[in-house]
């Protein structure tokens, strides 16, 4: 069994200018309370919104690692979003990762559930 912690909250992005965010954290049924606190950055359990995780193997998971053929390396989103102009709707400071639609179509998304179509071969998807 997993728990999950569902933290919601905002920051001052600019003068009178708030950005609502919401951040899961998934944890083993192993940690404790402090443990939980520590990692969410809450100072009281009940901030964490606790529900258990149901973990549905009827669908095998694609796990995958996304090479950018401009640099040869890894990709890094974070650098993506503050530089590449198809990018620049993504929040850089929260960013997720990239997602496979059904059809094969690549998604950079952060986490404020923003996401933008990558560009066709500029990555290397392979599985792991």
């Amino acid at each position: 069994m997993k728990i999950a912690a569902y933290i919601k909250g905002c920051y001052q992005v600019g003068v009178d200018l708030w950005q609502d965010y919401a951040k899961t954290y998934i944890f083993d049924d192993t940690v404790t309370i402090a443990q939980i606190l520590k990692t969410t950055k809450q100072k009281d359990i009940c901030d964490c919104n606790l529900s258990m995780v149901v973990e549905d193997q009827s669908e095998p998971v694609l796990k995958f690692k996304v090479s950018d053929k401009l640099t040869g390396k890894e990709a890094d989103i974070k650098a993506i979003a503050e530089t590449e102009e198809w990018a620049m709707l993504l929040m850089h400071i929260d960013m997720d990762g990239f997602a496979i639609k059904e059809d094969g179509t690549l998604l950079l998304m952060d986490e404020c559930g923003n996401f933008v179509y990558c560009p066709k071969d500029r990555f290397e998807v392979c599985t792991i």
